[in-house]
């Protein structure tokens, strides 16, 4: 899997402005000096009613999704739209520890950066031998509020077909060996979709048939989990680059917001680990069609890249037999 970078823009975006000027001076600032490369932004704005709160915009490469983050009272929370329709409504982020300071409340956002990536790569085998990795990135640092050596970011991408993020743990006050109790990652959906799921903690675990219901009526459920919108809007939640962590599922609780719940130590604990380190990805695909969503390759783009040096050995085989041996 050999990277092929055909094109990286790289823009550091330090924005202080009042609400008033952003509409009329502060897009076409931005926009001018980046037309080869429409409307790649991540944007620093002011709410005209309060503010102190910063929001982040951040859109895919052909504007098709959008991505809101912001914090308020000292709470990190995002919003997905896809085209003019909302798809994740405000949800929460964050993390929690047994043994160290908390990343889920006092923090406030310093400082973002964006870059644009571009680039295709090839599979040793697999559906398609090419595959584009097309997106726009946002880098989001936070700090507490009460202590500058908490520190996280929050890493954002958008694609055309959905968006994917994970945080990145870099201080908390140095503490070095830590034990998460909580991902506080939440998916509030704007409607109470159709879905596709497998119920989790099961004995045999993935070996059962998807259960069709609204999202309001699903219960701990495996990743990836899959919506239709009334719109026909195709959405499906899952994870990529999950080493060293623990796999995510989802918590139903009756309503159309959905929670993230990690696989527990045999003594409860969530993930053990060090700092710093950085969580898998949560993807998110949303496209217009079902067909469209079997084709996305967003998860896949968000795995590392191969680190083997010689893929000529591999080679596409068929095999029958129990897959757990």
């Amino acid at each position: 899997m050999i990277k092929k970078r055909n094109n990286m823009i790289k823009k550091r975006i330090d924005i202080d402005l009042m609400i008033c000027a952003f509409e009329k001076v502060v897009i076409p600032t931005l926009i001018h000096p980046l037309k080869s490369v429409a409307m790649l932004f991540l944007i620093l704005a002011l709410n005209a009613c309060n503010t102190s709160t910063p929001k982040f915009v951040l859109s895919s490469p052909s504007e098709v999704n959008t991505v809101h983050i912001w914090s308020e009272d000292g709470e990190i929370n995002y919003q997905v739209n896809h085209g003019p329709n909302k798809v994740i409504v405000p949800s929460r982020l964050g993390l929690s520890f047994q043994n160290a300071p908390s990343l889920a409340s006092g923090l406030e956002i310093i400082e973002s950066n964006v870059q644009r990536i571009d680039e295709t790569w090839e599979q040793p085998w697999g559906e398609v031998k090419t595959i584009r990795n097309n997106y726009n990135e946002g880098t989001i640092s936070l700090a507490s509020a009460d202590n500058a050596a908490i520190q996280m970011e929050l890493i954002f991408r958008a694609y055309d077909d959905g968006i994917a993020f994970r945080y990145h743990v870099k201080n908390l006050d140095g503490s070095e060996d830590v034990i998460i109790d909580d991902e506080i990652t939440e998916f509030s959906l704007a409607e109470d979709a159709e879905s596709w799921w497998i119920k989790a903690y099961q004995p045999n675990r993935y070996e059962y048939l998807y259960q069709t219901t609204k999202i309001s009526e699903i219960d701990t459920v495996h990743t990836p989990l899959t919506m239709r919108f009334e719109n026909g809007t195709h959405v499906s939640i899952h994870e990529a680059a999950l080493t060293g962590y623990s796999s995510m599922q989802i918590v139903g609780r009756k309503s159309t917001k959905l929670h993230c719940d990690l696989a527990p130590w045999y003594n409860g604990d969530k993930v053990r680990t060090s700092v710093p380190f950085k969580t898998p990805w949560r993807t998110i695909k949303i496209t217009d069609s079902a067909s469209e969503l079997a084709s996305c390759y967003l998860t896949l783009n968000c795995n590392e890249p191969n680190r083997l040096e010689d893929v000529s050995w591999i080679h596409p085989s068929k095999y029958i037999g129990i897959w757990w041996e």
